[in-house]
């Protein structure tokens, strides 16, 4: 999560002076240099067995997880609902069918047994909401900052940095909190600060200063510090050793996927409120009959086309440029509200099915008691 902070920063430097498809390229010596390290230190054939791998299950797993990704970033959008909707129903067809491969196969890539344990089903599904929150917010945040704010590139993506440097301070606390506390009052702390950082959010207007904005990231990277370290601890903890590959995919699976589906469903949140809003703007404007259809849905398609289409009329150049900015803040209040929603249901999740720290020590040790017998 830091990285992708830091990432961000060093994006915002390379836009100041090159194309946007620059900041792609940042990936490119990172990777070159972890294929190399790798290369070099990681040992073959360690802990190798001679279980086959479920490929069927791994095709199915990428299918069912794109047309999740894909298919909440577009039901939100008019223009792409029936689409976005078609995509959810092939995902739960795809999601029934993984979960059949994966009961039926000889060597499951996915555990259902181990999934479904509460120590490990729960804390991975509220680290996806936590963390999946904190890239939604930068994400969406962004786009205020730019459009909204006037910020450059740069200082967007050091308006975040609080968020990283909150991450790395609360973490060692977070660690030890979980072992004198347990997993569930820690991830709950958490919950509060990402819950806190999203209400604030929806405060943000056009006279909101840097320090506000900053404060925000803070208190979020805060929140997804308390939280991400137990959920990943409980899913290591309830997973035996021989599945350990399992519990560090999941640990990943809770930033890549939770990231992905929070910036695709904000996102899509983010322009359907503004299209509506410019919608609503024009039909109440005295000159609506005379603007074309092809007009309209420019308008309404982003800020970035709105911005175009002003350039077009310059005689309408200062009402098209107030409508913009009042769109994009009207899409932007409703993403942080369904944020703060999503906060609030991945809360409940850990509240109600997370146990107390006795209660938590008692299951995983009975987890690793059934384990050893199946041994």
């Amino acid at each position: 999560a830091t990285a992708t902070v830091v990432g961000s920063v060093l994006a915002g430097v390379l836009l100041l002076w090159f194309w946007w498809g620059s900041a792609f390229l940042l990936a490119v010596p990172f990777a070159l240099a972890g294929f190399i390290l790798v290369w070099m230190f990681v040992p073959s054939h360690v802990a190798e067995n001679n279980e086959k791998v479920d490929h069927l299950g791994g095709v199915i797993s990428v299918f069912m997880i794109g047309s999740i990704v894909l298919g909440l970033s577009t039901v939100f959008v008019p223009d792409t609902a029936t689409f976005g909707l078609i995509l959810l129903i092939a995902a739960v067809v795809l999601l029934g069918l993984f979960g059949w491969r994966q009961a039926t196969a000889s060597s499951p890539l996915y555990d259902l047994r181990v999934a479904r344990r509460r120590m490990f089903w729960a804390p991975a599904t509220g680290g996806m909401i936590v963390f999946g929150s904190l890239m939604g917010a930068m994400f969406v945040g962004q786009q205020f900052q730019q459009n909204i704010l006037g910020y450059s590139t740069l200082d967007a993506s050091l308006s975040i940095v609080p968020a990283g440097v909150g991450l790395l301070l609360v973490a060692p606390q977070s660690a030890k909190l979980v072992l004198t506390r347990g997993s569930r009052f820690t991830m709950m702390i958490g919950y509060l600060f990402v819950l806190f950082g999203f209400i604030t959010m929806l405060f943000w207007n056009e006279t909101t200063p840097f320090w506000y904005v900053s404060i925000a990231y803070l208190v979020i990277g805060i929140g997804a510090g308390f939280a991400m370290t137990p959920a990943s601890r409980a899913i290591t903890e309830s997973t035996p050793v021989r599945r350990v590959g399992m519990a560090s995919a999941t640990a990943d699976l809770q930033r890549d996927l939770g990231g992905s589906i929070m910036q695709g469903v904000l996102g899509a949140i983010l322009a359907a409120g503004f299209a509506h809003h410019f919608g609503k703007l024009i039909s109440e404007s005295s000159q609506a009959s005379s603007i074309s259809d092809q007009v309209v849905a420019a308008l309404q398609a982003s800020y970035a086309s709105a911005l175009h289409v002003a350039d077009q009329y310059p005689q309408y150049k200062d009402q098209i440029l107030t409508a913009a900015r009042q769109s994009l803040e009207t899409g932007s209040i409703a993403a942080y509200a369904f944020g703060a929603i999503a906060i609030a249901i991945g809360a409940a999740v850990v509240w109600f099915f997370l146990p107390k720290k006795q209660k938590e020590l008692e299951l995983v040790a009975s987890y690793e008691k059934a384990d050893a017998d199946k041994a």
